[in-house]
């Protein structure tokens, strides 16, 4: 019985060990099935994640289809629309030639009238000027002897004068036409403060030249200008460059001798001066300090009648490409008792009568219409003869002394702007046996009827 139970016990512990085995096997099977299954899981999240990217890239191809389908439709609108500009821009082309050459018969149009308007006021128009009296002259008991009675007119016991407000020679200089202004008077009336003034009050030169450039400035889109000047004195029968630079001295200290100044004319029919030093400017600033460097050069003197007498003619020539814009300053001839010119100036004062006796014969040539118009018979005049007749524009400021000391001299003055003002435009005659078609000026009457049709008649 006992070695019944002894084999049973035994039996026993070999079946749990038996078992024990067995189940360490298993555990090891699950063991390994448990990692088999975390790999595969690993693996289908990675799968998972590569399919969500997958997805994710297939939207954006989906998307980006779309919007290239798009942008083949933008491209298509877009040439349309670039061949819609492209017949609007012709169109423009062609409009913009069109108004380009209206523009530019209207500028022809507007240059001929502005010039047949000032050809038809006179080819010389005057301007009388009338300076207040001086302190030296109020101490001397001297009294205003000339009547204002309104803007228009210079009275006093002998004569009558008009004088006209109307400017406008920069714009016909920038147009193509010569022009010259100058101050004629006795010394001591004005004329330097006339062409100069001072800067509180400028006078024609800085006004015009500021004018001048203003004009250049507003139209330098259509077109380009090159501006360049002169300035000369003719003292005693010799012209002298203001604007000459200094000249180196030779031998023993001595001066070099200066360059000749020849007066011509070139192939336009525009004075030149040969050997005259010619300054390029490119602003109005540039052009007044270039003038004013000149006018320090000037011959002046004391006299009697004017404490700083200028004793020459003083000629500033501003070329607008193949324009001549002068303005001078012509000294009337003075009295010798009144101005106290005696010695060297007594000769200045003889030179001065004798250049002004030869502009008085141009004057008068021109007044006259005279077939020949002795421009030769001085440098004065022969400076002045592109810009003085023909169809050049010429505006004279007279200025008077108001004093009765004085009225001898004003009468002179009045008398010789007077007879300046009768010179006539025969511009009309050289045209009048012309057709319509070919006269270089425009019939306004013309104009007026071709823009502005005549009203119908209406019946009563």
């Amino acid at each position: 019985m006992q070695r019944v139970e002894r084999a049973k016990e035994q039996e026993v512990v070999e079946l749990r060990g038996k078992l024990e085995a067995a189940q360490g096997d298993v555990r090891g099977q699950l063991k390994t099935k448990d990692d088999k299954i975390s790999e595969i899981l690993e693996e289908l999240a990675s799968i998972s994640a590569l399919y969500s990217e997958a997805k994710e890239q297939v939207e954006q191809a989906k998307n980006d289809e779309r919007e290239l389908e798009e942008l083949r439709e933008m491209k298509s609108d877009i040439e349309r629309k670039d061949k819609q500009q492209a017949a609007i821009i012709e169109h423009q082309a062609k409009r913009l030639e069109e108004l380009e050459k209206l523009y530019r018969d209207e500028q022809v149009a507007r240059k001929r009238a502005f010039n047949t308007m000032e050809d038809m006021k006179g080819k010389i128009r005057v301007f009388c000027r009338v300076r207040p009296i001086l302190p030296f002259e109020f101490e001397k008991g001297q009294t205003f002897a000339l009547n204002l009675p309104d803007e228009l007119t210079v009275t006093h016991p002998w004569k009558d004068e008009k004088k006209h407000r109307e400017y406008g020679f920069d714009q016909s200089a920038v147009d193509g036409y010569n022009v010259c202004i100058f101050a004629y008077g006795q010394t001591g009336s004005g004329k330097t403060f006339t062409i100069y003034g001072n800067e509180r009050e400028p006078g024609l030169t800085p006004r015009g030249v500021s004018e001048l450039f203003k004009i250049i400035n507003r139209d330098s889109g259509k077109y380009t200008f090159s501006v360049t000047c002169f300035m000369l004195e003719l003292y005693q029968d010799s012209l002298m460059d203001l604007l000459l630079p200094p000249q180196p001295k030779g031998r023993g200290g001595q001066v070099a001798d200066l360059p000749k100044l020849d007066i011509k004319k070139d192939p336009k029919g525009l004075v030149t001066v040969a050997g005259a030093t010619i300054v390029e400017v490119t602003s109005a600033k540039e052009l007044l300090a270039t003038i004013e460097a000149g006018q320090n050069r000037r011959h002046v003197a004391s006299t009697q009648m004017n404490r700083e007498s200028s004793r020459s003619h003083l000629i500033i020539s501003i070329m607008i490409e193949s324009t001549n814009l002068q303005t001078q300053s012509v000294s009337k001839g003075k009295l010798v008792k009144k101005s106290g010119s005696t010695g060297e100036n007594l000769k200045e004062a003889q030179a001065i009568n004798t250049s002004l006796s030869a502009l008085g014969g141009v004057i008068s040539a021109l007044a006259t219409e005279q077939q020949h118009i002795p421009y030769r018979n001085h440098k004065l005049t022969m400076l002045m003869s592109d810009s003085l007749g023909g169809n050049a524009k010429t505006l004279m400021f007279v200025n008077v002394s108001p004093t009765d000391s004085n009225v001898d001299e004003t009468q002179n003055s009045l008398q010789y702007a007077t007879r300046v003002r009768t010179i006539k435009v025969d511009h009309w005659k050289e045209q009048a046996g012309l057709p319509p078609s070919k006269r270089g000026l425009v019939d306004l009457v013309e104009i007026a009827d071709k823009r502005q049709p005549a009203p119908e008649p209406v019946d009563a």
